[in-house]
């Protein structure tokens, strides 16, 4: 690899590890209210500046532990923040090895944090709040994507492993590709399903 190949690279991890560390920091704060908030009620965090835009609004509801995804009893019903500290240390851990490997991990592991982003900017939407720190990490998550992104085209400058790297792309893009609409018919049979149960749960699915 070239000296100004590994210089880029240097840049890329210093990046994506500066956004780890910010993301790692807010993820403390966040849990930090959340568990100021627990011992205290009448607690008020900086990050609340009105109604509308409050941060304490979306941390208390059943979508701040687990992600709303998890049964109360679940040991994986653990506080959202938890997640972000694994997730930041995880990425900047990743993100020091310039390996394909690595690498291409890091961005696994970056889009599914984007697909989060989505679902829970969606719960803000439905809870009409504005929540400051939540929007940060979402800003870091694509950030971080982005740069993981771009690193990957400076690790093809090493002749034969990365053709055989390419290969391997090659197949398990094939093999990613076969089993896409599997995922996405069990995904919509789901999503169907929990739409039914809510349908009748409401009230309207029958007397």
């Amino acid at each position: 690899m070239t000296a100004a190949g590994n210089c880029a690279l240097q840049k890329f991890n210093a990046g994506i590890v500066s956004m780890c560390v910010l993301g790692f920091v807010i993820s403390c704060y966040v849990y930090t209210v959340e568990v100021k908030m627990e011992e205290n009620d009448s607690y008020q965090p900086l990050c609340d500046i009105s109604e509308h835009i409050s941060c304490s609004k979306v941390f208390m509801t059943e979508y701040g532990k687990g992600f709303g995804l998890f049964p109360k009893d679940s040991m994986f019903n653990i506080p959202n923040p938890i997640y972000g500290l694994v997730f930041y240390m995880l990425v900047a851990i990743l993100s020091m090895i310039n390996d394909y490997t690595f690498s291409a991990a890091t961005v696994v592991v970056g889009i599914i944090s984007n697909i989060f982003t989505i679902y829970l900017s969606s719960i803000l939407y439905l809870y009409r709040d504005i929540c400051i720190v939540c929007i940060s990490t979402y800003i870091i998550n694509m950030v971080i994507t982005f740069l993981a992104v771009k690193k990957i085209p400076g690790l093809f400058n090493g002749g034969v492993s990365s053709r055989r790297f390419r290969c391997k792309l090659e197949v398990y893009g094939t093999r990613v590709g076969v089993s896409t609409p599997f995922l996405l018919a069990s995904i919509l049979k789901l999503l169907l399903r929990d739409s039914d149960d809510l349908y009748v749960r409401s009230g309207f699915g029958g007397a």
